[in-house]
């Protein structure tokens, strides 16, 4: 089985009183020697712990006369479950990336407790065992079933096989245990489901397994399938069969996933015989689409750990749309916290690829939102020709030898060859009609003037607004004023909506001490946004950074502009204020030169002039924020995962 790529989705770590210890260590060595690349690993079932009269042994149920009683602590999973999810974090390296499981009891744990409990791990699957525990699917409420569809991430679940074995207690667990129940309740309630071990070998579980949207089945091991592919093994009719020969002929290759069951029954996944190169969907399952992207066939991972990256290489036999993979991206930030996602898309030789003079403006738009560092805004309204392996972009404004300053066309080569699988050179040229550019100028004093007024209106506004309410919140703005745009091309809110900022990334109120460079206090709240994530319709912003330049100048009006670079560790932005005079000016910027860090109030928008996002500030504070300095050379370490890729050292540049 070469060119694997392998997951393990279920592996215990701690110390069980049924089963002794698994730890995390050991679980690595073995799944570095059997070429495992993803691990997810839970807690146990029935975990040690000290309690009085339980004889320091901890079982969360008992079965007496048809009726069972449960006992044991409230939330009796809660310590495990963070202490795992911790060692987790600190254990995940190059050679193998670990993801959290939760482990929980539906009837024990509080339903507060296990909304939180996600909250703060975000595990990838949740595990109910329910022969350990003494529960099955009746079990679960419609509180815990309403969160489960909520969260939509799976629900691991033990289907035993040993109906007939045990005490009468153990028998009537095992029952209600069965694959067939636990396939109904999945398949019924809408919730995602994995079947453990195989789901019993239940023929009657299989033919809703194959027809559901919901389900998976781990098909191991179990010891007798572990010892030897080819022994026989009793189904749940008691039919002797050989374990994998009846899978392949009863359950569709797609609905089955590997499971380990580390230390319990371990199995070296290649004595498998399977197709395990595993799809989008399969791998992040609760990525919610109908798009192509979700059919891709996952060839490799890599995962630069310190700064946050993630690099995937992809097949596909469907042509994927760019905007599937900015959606994709952003789904992959907001729930894994990746800082970036760089995607390669292999595809099969039926695919029709589109011609890069098809995909140029999406190209460009899905650019600007990636890589706001590289200008690639001022490529919208571009032309190119395409010669050989030659792409001639023809810019109608300003500021070829600019990008080429910002590495634009290398990032665009690079993106282009990982999208379309095609080899180009981006040569820039400046294609400007003198006429033209004379009547750009005179359109952009104008929006300077008006600019100006509009600011000044504002302020005149803001001061008559806070005499009437010292508590009234204010806005800095006029409501109503959009910065001036004539670029057509760019991604609609429609298209690509918005990061959403999260309700702790407001900023405080501002204090009354700080040290005003520019505005007068105020009570209002703004958005605390990131540099990297500004785009166009951001509206009013709080930014906060190094100053890297500063300047005064006179508009033609008299006017003074104050144009400033920002720096706060993710990126840089030009940032304008205005002042009644140029000495005004010039005495903003001098203090501004003097302020290791400054607090910028002011509004996002797209600046034709400049042909990116800048901002309009209205309000400067002198700060003591511990802002990182410009670095002068990135240092990223590649982490590699995954075997066979095209991906080596130091991609993620």
């Amino acid at each position: 089985m070469e060119n694997k790529f392998i997951v393990d989705s279920h592996s215990h770590i701690g110390k069980d009183i049924f089963h002794g210890e698994s730890k995390i260590d050991e679980y690595i060595d073995f799944a570095t020697k059997s070429g495992i690349n993803v691990g997810v690993l839970m807690g146990v079932p029935s975990p040690c712990k000290e309690l009085s009269n339980v004889n320091s042994r901890l079982m969360y149920w008992r079965y007496v006369n048809n009726i069972i009683s449960y006992f044991g602590p409230k939330n009796p999973f809660e310590e495990m479950n963070y202490e795992l999810c911790n060692l987790i974090n600190t254990k995940s390296s190059k050679d193998l990336l670990l993801l959290f499981a939760a482990v929980f009891h539906p009837i024990l744990d509080d339903i507060n407790y296990f909304e939180k409990l996600i909250k703060d791990t975000t595990p990838v699957a949740i595990k109910i065992h329910g022969i350990g525990s003494g529960v099955g699917p009746k079990d679960i409420s419609q509180d815990y079933i309403d969160f489960l569809k909520l969260i939509n991430i799976p629900l691991i679940v033990h289907t035993d096989c040993d109906f007939g074995l045990g005490s009468q207690s153990m028998q009537y667990v095992r029952n209600i245990n069965r694959a067939i129940e636990w396939a109904r309740f999945f398949n019924e309630n809408g919730i995602k489901g994995i079947l453990n071990h195989g789901a019993s070998l239940d023929k009657t579980a299989f033919d809703i397994v194959n027809t559901s949207e919901y389900l998976k089945v781990a098909i191991g091991p179990d010891k007798v399938a572990c010892i030897d592919n080819n022994r026989l093994f009793v189904d749940c009719m008691s039919n002797y069969v050989n374990y994998l020969k009846y899978i392949r002929e009863n359950l569709h290759w797609s609905k089955i996933i590997y499971d380990a069951d580390f230390n319990w029954n371990v199995t070296n996944p290649n004595s498998l015989d399977y197709d395990s190169v595993l799809r989008i969907k399969e791998i992040f399952g609760d990525y919610k689409t109908r798009a192509n992207i979700i059919e891709a066939k996952v060839l490799g991972l890599n995962l630069i750990k310190k700064k946050r990256i993630l690099e995937m290489v992809i097949e596909s036999d469907e042509y994927i749309e760019i905007k599937e993979l900015w959606y994709f991206e952003k789904y992959l930030r907001e729930r894994f916290l990746f800082e970036n996602i760089e995607l390669e898309i292999k595809y099969t030789e039926d695919v029709k690829i589109k011609n890069v003079e098809d995909e140029w403006t999406n190209l460009i738009c899905y650019m600007t939102h990636k890589y706001p560092l590289a200008k690639p805004m001022l490529l919208l309204k571009s032309k190119i020709e395409v010669f050989g392996k030659t792409i001639n972009v023809k810019m109608h404004i300003r500021g070829a030898e600019f990008l080429k300053a910002k590495k634009t066309d290398l990032i665009l080569q690079k993106m282009i060859k990982n999208i379309l699988g095609k080899d180009y050179k981006i040569e820039l040229e400046e294609d400007i009609d003198q006429e033209e550019i004379k009547k750009y100028h005179e359109k952009i004093k104008m929006q300077e003037e008006q600019e100006i007024e509009k600011a000044q209106m504002n302020a005149i506004n803001q001061e008559n607004e806070q005499k009437e309410s010292t508590n009234k919140n204010q806005e800095y703005n006029d409501p109503n004023y959009r910065m001036p745009t004539d670029i057509d091309g760019y991604i609609s809110p429609e298209d690509v909506p918005p990061e959403n900022i999260a309700e702790e990334d407001v900023v405080a109120e501002i204090e009354g001490e700080q040290q005003y460079i520019m505005g007068k206090p105020s009570r209002t709240k703004e958005k605390k946004v990131k540099i990297k994530d500004i785009n166009a319709n951001e509206g009013r912003v709080t930014l906060e950074g190094r100053i890297i330049s500063s300047q005064a100048r006179e508009t033609r009006s008299g006017k003074g502009m104050i144009i400033l670079e920002l720096y706060d560790g993710t990126g840089t932005i030009t940032c304008k204020s205005f002042a009644k005079d140029i000495k005004e000016g010039n005495e903003i910027v001098e203090k501004i030169k003097n302020a290791k860090t400054i607090k910028l109030i002011g509004k996002a928008g797209l600046d034709t002039y400049a042909g990116d996002v800048t901002v309009i500030a209205n309000t400067i504070i002198e700060t003591d924020a511990d802002i990182p300095e410009l670095p002068t050379e990135a240092e990223d370490t590649p982490l590699i995962y995954g075997k066979n890729t095209n991906i080596t050292e130091g991609r993620a540049k």
